[in-house]
């Protein structure tokens, strides 16, 4: 059993790195003073949180899920300081209680290691490469999360170098570079004692997921745990119609330790498909409803819920024939001709442009619907909030779209297909359903839009559904407590 010490009674010149101690914290609440316990763990650093300025060591506090939270908080565990989730109650005694043990020794345990080591295998393009996706984004936006102070990460570039994907003896050239650097980067770790406790592969496409397999496998060898995250559905199909492939992923799903699954669709296909145990299988929603989205939802909702002359429906994504961009278009014309004046920006580029535009000059629609090609990140997320007043995204296939969440999260309303593991996460009451490749429908659901009450609605439960499910804190912390419980 590890020693357990008041740091106020603690010489730091005596304490070694890695050693954990208590500490003792007073507050008084309500006119009576409480005792709390902090958990902490001795590293080297600036002093904070109390120490002297001249002490070249600090307490670093724990993290985890604690046995019972406090009733109130000092002004230190809410500047960051001290946090609520490193404080255990203890009343008025001073020693660790029986059933509060078993999490005392876990967190110790863990903790002993400082600044434990990750490797995340995603995109990280540099800025002069035009190429985007779900995977860069949700890999982008980790960096602003507490997973990066909490974890020493390495981040292993798999971007791919164009869009659409290049030659298929092209990408596996780049490939086998690939899983012979990254060989050498778990050989250099595990011999410098700098062993990683888990490996992130985020995955896409079938190819993709081959190569996070043979990357898994080489994590066996090493004797490191590795996670896969695939991304979007379009794996599940190319699976149920190439029966060959198929072979090659049910093979592939043995590589891995943990599987993280954005949604029922790819917990049954783990399940069924490939006979994945269920203790393989973890449940890992997006993380793209960001407080900075959130928080301007209100004001987003007061202004879709307004009587609007002709109200603005706005796409955003890649251009193909998958996104349903064809129908849309269709039932944008007969929506029009039905006397619903409206307008309809589509932001994007890809290989359906031409055609796209042909069918807009043909219909007599240039006066309604304006392609306006591919804008920036941000500048996408600018002009929805500005002015977007439905968003839609009629897609055949699709995982859990990220610019649904962001568009949720800005109080949008939204209108999608139930594809995917969109219904998992949105009722009818968060978003607007259309079946796949129906005009009809998805004009039904226009029609819907266009009454400001059902707007309102749409805006108040579709934020409430983003925050919900999707929360950069809330998603990040439980991906934190799976890693600590490895």
């Amino acid at each position: 059993m590890h020693r357990q010490r008041c740091r106020n009674g603690v010489n730091p010149a005596r304490l070694t790195l890695g050693e954990p101690i208590c500490e003792v914290i007073q507050w008084p609440i309500q006119g009576r003073v409480h005792e709390y316990r902090a958990l902490l763990i001795f590293t080297k650093g600036q002093g904070v949180g109390g120490a002297a300025p001249n002490r070249v060591q600090r307490l670093q506090t724990a993290f985890g899920s604690p046995v019972a939270y406090a009733p109130g908080s000092p002004p230190a565990m809410e500047s960051g300081l001290i946090t609520p989730s490193a404080l255990i109650r203890t009343g008025a005694a001073k020693r660790v209680t029986s059933a509060e043990r078993p999490f005392l020794q876990n967190q110790l345990k863990f903790l002993q290691k400082t600044k434990p080591v990750l490797i995340i295998v995603g995109a990280y393009p540099n800025s002069k490469t035009n190429v985007f996706g779900g995977v860069i984004y949700n890999c982008m936006l980790l960096r602003t999360t507490k997973l990066y102070s909490l974890f020493s990460i390495y981040e292993f570039d798999i971007t791919q170098k164009s869009i659409p994907p290049p030659h298929i003896l092209i990408r596996f050239f780049f490939s086998v570079l690939r899983i012979i650097r990254f060989f050498f980067l778990l050989f250099v770790l595990s011999c410098s004692s700098r062993k990683p406790i888990l490996v992130i592969l985020f995955a896409a496409l079938s190819f993709s997921f081959i190569e996070k397999s043979i990357l898994s496998i080489l994590c066996r060898l090493f004797g490191i745990k590795s996670a896969i995250y695939p991304l979007g559905c379009q794996l599940i199909n190319d699976c149920y119609s190439l029966s060959i492939l198929g072979l090659l992923i049910r093979l592939s799903m043995r590589a891995p330790n943990f599987l993280f699954s954005q949604g029922s669709i790819w917990s049954d296909f783990f399940l069924c498909f490939c006979s994945v145990p269920t203790n393989k299988i973890y449940l890992l929603p997006s993380w793209t409803a960001t407080s900075a989205l959130l928080t301007r939802a209100e004001i987003i909702c007061s202004r879709v819920s307004a009587e609007l002359e002709m109200p603005h429906y706005v796409y955003t994504g890649w251009l193909v024939e998958e996104k349903g961009l064809i129908v849309l278009l269709e039932a944008f014309k007969q929506f029009i001709r039905l006397g619903y004046y409206s307008r309809l920006s589509i932001l994007g580029s890809g290989p359906l442009l031409d055609q796209m535009l042909s069918i807009i000059n043909a219909s007599h629609l240039a006066n309604y619907v304006h392609v306006l090609g591919k804008l920036s990140h941000s500048d996408t997320l600018k002009f929805l909030a500005s002015y977007a007043d439905v968003f839609i995204l009629p897609s055949f296939n699709e995982g859990i779209p990220n610019s649904l969440i962001e568009a949720t999260s800005l109080g949008i309303p939204s209108i999608v297909t139930s594809v995917g593991c969109i219904t998992d996460y949105y009722s009818s009451d968060s978003v607007a359903y259309a079946e796949p490749r129906s005009i009809s429908s998805l004009l039904d659901a226009m029609i819907f839009c266009h009454a400001k009450n059902n707007r309102a609605n749409l805006s108040r439960h579709g934020t409430l559904s983003a925050f919900t499910h999707f929360s950069t804190d809330s998603v990040v912390d439980n991906l934190v407590s799976f890693i600590s419980a490895i």
